[in-house]
Order: structure tokens, then sequence, then C-alpha cells
């Protein structure tokens, strides 16, 4: 075109020193103009200043060159070529990829999985490496709404992510990397709140629903205050996406197949996705719902103080406490799993002498007690010889000591809280395995043990020798006041659950001589155990041929005395409300009595 005339010029000159004079003015007058970004709008005019602000720092790639290449003429052969290309978008986006370029990007890791699945898995396997774990950094928002808008994107790529861990031919290495990056991702990167802050869920799904709370001191906020714990949305929100793209039921699938190749390294990384995801309620019921228990056997074959039997431990507990459905093992996995997980318990018993070893030996006591409730599981666990190894800590040291070559060693034999924790944990177990006909008979002596720890409350009243602890009394008073008084309210409920089972045995041991010996206003308990001694009572009594025995042992006295407040506790109004509780709730029985 020809040139401008000089007037024209004239003219844009003096148009562009006008602009420059109004800038000078409004800077001067209003503080200095908001820096506007380079990037534009689908429509080509500029974004507001804000989100421009916002957004300056992030690199552009241009997807469409590169789709370009991977699916050119002259350059879909060249995977050399497109696997750099990746890297290099990748080093573009070092800090994180943006949400707005996620649905580019699935394109991206779905043209190399093709090549995987073409023989090029060694060609793609550093480029893929790279993609998760640039995935496994927070997700980069050009505004602060990018989030909220593009959850079902985020969750299609979460879905595409945990597809490499079922694909064959993909490289072990990519795998670890996409477990890694679906691990941080579930754990909001490392913001997990605790189990406290569980409650806090804003979405409702654990008890409390939505709230806010945190320390005193980061409540106030001054000097020395604690720092404000992490906020539980973030984690819930990526549970939730977790949930919604059902990678569970891949990630599942992913560890059967790394079970099978025998790859320890890929196994513990999908276990550390699952019991990450199964913190979160509705996903521990997914990872039940497709059968995660057929996949455990091997993996408690593994040493007991390998972090891969840790890891299944806990992801254990957390998925049977969140679905009661799975404790019920079904009958393909019974034959395998029940023996593993037994021989595991025994194991962590015999040569668990550290802190963290005894964590993970109370840790399958948990478990076991909630596998034990449903009768299938109950019946295969004590067919594995879990009843053996349960009754060993029960009742050692108390009803003399264990086989020098039996479970129990000394350094299990303490007073230390695990130890501790491990006889109560280990007293309700063989209470659930006993909760029927067979596995009542293979709790005889269980009883007895339990009577033995009652005997500082009776003062010799219970006249049986199978209810003194054949270790002496320094086997049960070595615990400590609370530890003691613990267990002997445990000893008590206990043996109100037992009785129906084995009446024979009680009134042989002398559970009801027992049970009026503490309940007796000269007694040394406390309301809470007198209280614990009525309801044995009350349902001894409901037992044929126990009215009498409870009559002679002076039952009738001894809850007449509850009425008097001339007991020994510290609240005789407490106690007597307690044992009218009891009563209500006991029917015709504690009045027979």
């Amino acid at each position: 075109p020809p040139p401008p005339s000089p007037h024209t010029r004239a003219s844009l000159e003096g148009g562009r020193a006008r602009t420059a004079h109004q800038r000078f003015a409004m800077t001067a007058t209003m503080g200095s103009l908001p820096t506007m970004g380079t990037r534009n709008s689908l429509s080509g005019s500029q974004r507001p200043p804000v989100t421009a602000i916002e957004a300056q720092d992030i690199p552009e790639v241009d997807y469409g060159k590169l789709l370009g290449l991977f699916h050119g003429v002259h350059s879909a052969q060249l995977s050399d070529r497109h696997a750099a290309a990746i890297a290099r978008v990748c080093r573009v986006h070092a800090r994180g990829f943006p949400i707005r370029d996620l649905p580019m990007l699935q394109q991206v890791i779905r043209f190399a999985y093709d090549r995987v699945a073409e023989g090029l898995g060694e060609a793609f396997e550093g480029a893929l490496c790279e993609v998760m774990s640039t995935m496994a950094k927070p997700f980069v928002k050009h505004s602060c709404t990018d989030e909220f808008k593009s959850l079902t994107v985020i969750a299609d790529v979460l879905a595409v992510v945990a597809q490499s861990l079922v694909m064959p031919g993909m490289p072990p290495r990519v795998q670890i990397a996409a477990s890694e990056m679906l691990h941080a991702f579930a754990s909001a990167h490392g913001n997990r709140p605790s189990m406290l802050d569980l409650d806090l869920d804003p979405f409702g799904v654990h008890s409390g629903g939505g709230g806010g709370g945190g320390s005193l001191g980061a409540s106030l906020g001054g000097l020395g205050s604690a720092p404000p714990p992490p906020s539980p949305r973030a984690f819930f929100t990526n549970q939730k996406l977790m949930q919604r793209s059902r990678c569970m039921e891949t990630c599942v699938s992913g560890l059967g197949a790394a079970v099978a190749s025998g790859d320890a390294a890929l196994q513990l990384a999908i276990a550390r996705v699952l019991l990450e995801a199964s913190y979160y309620d509705e996903n521990a019921q997914q990872i039940a719902d497709v059968g995660v228990f057929a996949h455990f056997a091997p993996l408690l074959r593994d040493d007991f103080r390998s972090p891969l039997v840790f890891t299944v431990s806990e992801l254990m507990w957390n998925v049977l406490e969140a679905s009661p459905s799975a404790r019920a093992i079904p009958d393909a996995a019974m034959g395998a799993f029940c023996p593993a997980f037994a021989d595991a318990v025994a194991l962590a018993l015999r040569c668990g002498h550290r802190i963290a070893d005894k964590e993970v030996r109370n840790e399958m006591l948990i478990t076991a007690r909630l596998l034990a409730e449903d009768a299938g599981s109950r019946a295969g666990l004590r067919a594995a010889g879990l009843m053996e190894t349960a009754m060993a800590i029960a009742v050692h040291p108390e009803m003399g000591p264990p086989p020098a070559d039996g479970v129990m060693k000394p350094f299990a034999m303490t007073t230390a809280p695990q130890d501790f924790e491990m006889k109560r944990l280990a007293w309700l177990l063989v209470a659930e395995l006993a909760s029927d006909d067979e596995g009542i008979a293979a709790a005889r002596g269980f009883a007895g043990c339990l009577l033995a720890f009652l005997a500082p409350l009776t003062g010799g009243a219970n006249p049986s020798s199978g209810a003194v602890a054949a270790g002496g009394d320094a086997s049960v008073t070595r615990w400590s006041r609370s530890q003691l008084r613990d267990l002997q309210e445990l000893a008590l409920r206990l043996l109100m659950r037992l009785a129906p089972l084995c009446a024979g045995d009680m009134a042989m041991l002398g559970a009801c001589e027992a049970a009026v010996a503490v309940m007796h206003v000269a007694s040394p308990a406390d309301d809470g155990l007198r209280a614990a001694a009525i309801s044995l009572a009350i349902q001894l009594a409901a037992l044929e041929g126990f009215v009498g025995r409870l009559g002679g042992a002076g039952a009738v006295e001894a809850a007449l005395g509850a009425f008097e407040g001339g007991h020994g506790g510290s609240s005789g109004g407490g106690f007597a409300g307690g044992f009218a509780s009891s009563g209500r709730s006991g029917g015709g029985g504690g009045g027979g009595g």
C-alpha cells in the first residue's frame, strides 16, 4: 500500500502523544495502571486485568501443532520426536499442568498409550514418566474457579492415569510413576487431615458434617500459637474426584497384575494408593466391592517388617471398618487368605520386638476381630489356627508361663502401652471367635483367666481353683492401677457375653460368687465395676439353675446395699441409678435373683 501522507502521519503521532499525556494524568491522579497480560481469549479481546495478572506466568503450548506432529503424513512414524516433544511439554510446565490444558493432555497421554500398545513402550517410557511426575504436582489455575468448572475433566484425567496400571506392555517404571501421581492427588499433595479432622468433611460423608475447628493456640493466633491444620476441603474434594473417576477398580486390578508379576515395588506403590483412598469411606466401599481381599494372601507372606505388610494391614482395617459387607471373605479367597493372615499374626507376635512391629501386630488383631464378626470368616480363621494364637496372648502369663516353643515371648509380656493394648485386643478377639458352640469349645480356659483378674476385688471370696491365676498374684497385679481397672471391667463385660455359651464352666469356676463379691459394699470396686458386676449377675440369673446360686451367695443383700449409698465408690447416687437401669434392661431375670 502507498505510504501515509505527511498530514496523516502527523495526526497519528498527535494521537499517540495525547494518549501518553492521558496515561500520565491518570497515573498522577489514580496511581499506576494494572499491567495487562499478553494472553488473549478465544474472541481475540484482552481478558480482565485481574485474570490476566494471575495467568501472566503460565506458559502456553500449541497443542494443535503437537497433535499435528503426531498424526502428520510425514511425521507419524517419528516416534523419537514424538517422545521428545511430550517430554518438552513437561519441561515447559515444570510447575504443574494448567487445568485448562487437561483435555488436550488426555489426547497426548492416550497417543502415548497407543504407541506402547504397538510395542514402543521403551521409546515412550521416559516421556510418560515425566508426564506422570508433572501430573503429581498441583494443577495450575488461571483463575480461582478453574478447578470447580473442570471437575469432570480432572476425574477423566485420573481415570486415564490409572489405566496405565492394567495396560499390557506398560513399563513398570511408568506404572510406579502413575501410582505416585494418584497417591499424591488422593492425599491432597501431602495435606491429608488427621483422623480427628475427618469429622470436618464439608460434603457430609463422615459424621459431624461440615464445620470448622482447630487448636486453641491457632484460634488465638498469638505468640506461640500452633500452626493451623490443613483445610480438609482440598482433601475431600480430591477424594470425591477419585470416587467419581472409578479408578479404584482399576487400581485393584492393577494390584492383582502386580501380584501375578511379582514386582514388589509396584505392589507397594499401588497399595499406597489404595490405602490413601481408603481414608474416605466411599472409596473404601469401592475397594471392598471389587474384591481386594483376593489379592492380599501373597502380600501377607512377605516379611512382616516390610512397608508392604504395614500398608496392607492398615488398608484392611480401613476397608473393613467402612464396609461391614467386606467382612464376609469370598469362598474363592478364603482358602488362601485365612492361613496367610493367621501366619502373619503369629509371626508378628513371635518376632516383633520393636514398637513399630507391635503396632502392626495390634492392627492385625483389630482386623482379625472385624473379620471374626462374620460367621464364615470366623470359621475360616479358627481353622487356620488364629484361635490358638489369640488364646496364647489372652491367658499368658496369668494362667502360667507360655510354652518355650510357643508364639508368646518375654518381650511381648510387658506392661508397655502396646502390650497392654495387645492384651485387650486379644480378649476381644477370643470372645468374637468363641461366639458359637465350636468356638467356645476352643476357648476353654479363657473364662478362668477373666475371673482371675477379679481376684483383687473379691478378697478371696471365689474358692474355685480354676479361677486362681497359675502364674501367681503378681501376674495379675503387675499391671498399673489404671490398666488393671480397665482389664477388670472388660473381664466382667466379656463374662456376661460368654455366660450363655458356657453356663457349666461359669458355675464350676464360681462366676456367681465373683459377681456378688464385686457388687458387695465392702468391695474396693468403683461404681463402674459394680455396674458391670450387676449386669453379669443379671445375665447369670437368666440362666437355668443360677438363681439359687446367686441367692445363696448373697446377691439380694449386695444389690440392696447399692441403694443405701454406703459403698466405697465416689457417687452412691450414680451407682444406684446404674443398678436400676441394669435391672430394667434385665427384665424378670433380675427380679428372680
